[in-house]
């Protein structure tokens, strides 16, 4: 699976909303035209976002999108999902608490 991270990486939180807009938008509709399929995850760029961006990932055709926060996610709200941060110093034992 590719899920999109945007076309510049910025902070989503801070720039209007024409830009996240276009950010989120564009990035979705690039690499559909270079895998040629769907893209329907999206991961908020440093895990920066606040609801007008969770809107426009909802309303651009995204069905889920990942933030920072670490833990165990229950997909109550597929558009905030928590997840495992994994870097070359994670063994399995660490991976598996």
């Amino acid at each position: 699976e590719i899920g999109s991270h945007t076309l510049s990486h910025p902070d989503l939180s801070k720039i209007t909303l024409d830009k996240a807009k276009k950010e989120i938008t564009e990035s979705k509709s690039k690499l559909e035209t270079i895998i040629g399929q769907n893209v329907i995850s999206f991961c908020y760029p440093s895990g920066k976002y606040n609801q007008n961006v969770e809107n426009i990932v909802k309303n651009d055709g995204y069905k889920f999108a990942t933030t920072t926060k670490s833990g165990l996610t229950d997909f109550s709200n597929p558009f905030e999902l928590t997840r495992y941060r994994i870097d070359s110093t994670t063994n399995i034992s660490g991976f598996i608490k």
